[in-house]
């Protein structure tokens, strides 16, 4: 057993899906040790309200003892804790954030529901300052606060490659920030609640904050959010997602894009105006004299509103359409095999509504397919639809 190499020891603890077998595999052997700790503590959480009221202390002298342990820790989540809950040993929490010295990514959120970031304990609020000023992640979100500090957004933009805001408002009221860092954000996710957060970026002492973005996810409805934020990052934006609900966006408001190559439309396809709508839209993104792919994901679709799309599109489609288009059918929530179905059934007419294109592949119908990951983006070449890590439920 111990003339086995150490990476393929590591690769069979991989395949080890009980957490308690791993956690036996840790104490079996000193060469199985350190490979199952490895994915034992790759992913941690901590506070909220579900931690006793020594939670920090406890951590922070597990990793004093062991300092390794804080360093296997690459995505963490830490939920803030109620504003009424008494929390004996918080002096803790600074110093034990400052041994989370190899995150890549951090979720900041509520453990229930919203919570006021006003109503926080100094403490904790300081100790969160100090963190992020210290962090250069791959990816920061920020979950479930409102009255987020919005001279505290600049610092948040610097911490990560790649910020989310989901279901954030933000406060005017000050928070005494000293540190300051260059801005290193590319990715900028901002969710269906957090339109608070995209007013609050087209102010002009955020103009340096979001010029370079080169990936966006927005909802498609906020128009002079949409519009500001462009004309600050637009020029460097490669990827861009829409999201679009009841509402249609004033195309006069969306420019060329010069750096743009992947587009994704999000769409229900349930109300008429998103289907001549549709059209409009693909003709602004052909402005974009670099985009390569453009992809439709609809969601719960049905056959006869798909159809009506295709319809609307196929005589554009027929004249010169230089990028691939990709159909995205998200049919989670079709029972038994109704989604495979109907995918299959559209990719057909698709085929015979547009059969040069089909053939060479400049058109695909596919099922939209879930990503642990979307909301990190990681480095493929098409824009991922944001949706929470499993890991973060």
């Amino acid at each position: 057993m111990d003339t086995l190499p150490e990476e393929l020891i590591g690769t069979i603890i991989q395949y080890v899906e009980d957490q308690e077998s791993i956690k036996s595999c840790a104490l079996t052997a000193t060469l199985f040790r350190e490979p199952s700790q490895r994915i034992l503590w790759h992913i941690w959480r901590f506070g909220g309200d579900g931690d006793d009221a020594n939670a920090y202390q406890t951590l922070y002298s597990m990793f004093d003892e062991s300092p390794h342990l804080s360093q296997y820790i690459r995505i963490a989540t830490f939920c803030l804790p109620p504003p009424d809950r008494v929390l004996s040993q918080i002096d803790y929490l600074q110093p034990l954030l400052a041994k989370f010295t190899h995150l890549r990514h951090f979720l900041l959120a509520s453990d229930e529901g919203q919570i006021e970031w006003r109503d926080l304990s100094p403490r904790i609020s300081e100790a969160l300052v100090v963190f992020l000023a210290s962090q250069t992640l791959e990816a920061l979100h920020i979950c479930s606060i409102d009255h987020f500090p919005l001279d505290l957004m600049a610092l948040t933009l610097s911490a990560s490659a790649t910020v989310g805001f989901i279901d954030v408002s933000v406060g005017e009221d000050p928070h005494m920030i000293d540190a300051q860092r260059p801005m290193c954000v590319e990715n900028l996710i901002l969710s269906e609640n957090s339109r608070d957060v995209a007013e609050a970026l087209i102010r002009p002492q955020f103009a340096s904050c979001i010029s370079r973005l080169r990936r966006l996810w927005i909802r498609i409805e906020w128009e002079q959010e949409l519009s500001g934020i462009l004309a600050s990052a637009g020029s460097q934006l490669e990827e861009i997602c829409f999201a679009s609900s009841d509402r249609t966006l004033d195309l006069k408001l969306f420019p060329a894009l010069p750096a743009l190559r992947f587009a994704r439309i999000q769409l229900h396809l349930a109300a008429p105006y998103q289907r001549s709508w549709l059209v409009d839209a693909m003709r602004a993104l052909l402005a974009s004299p670099a985009v390569e792919v453009i992809t439709i994901e609809i969601s719960d679709p049905t056959i006869g509103r798909l159809l009506i799309a295709l319809d609307a599109l196929a005589p554009l489609l027929r004249t010169g359409f230089a990028p691939v288009l990709q159909w995205e059918l998200d049919v989670e929530d079709y029972h038994d095999d109704a989604g495979a179905r109907l995918v299959d059934e559209f990719r057909e007419r698709v085929a015979s509504t547009l059969p040069e294109m089909y053939r060479v592949g400049r058109v695909v119908v596919r099922q939209a397919e879930g990503s642990d990951h979307g909301l990190f983006w990681p480095g493929g070449t098409v824009i991922m639809a944001p949706r929470l890590p499993s890991y973060l439920d």
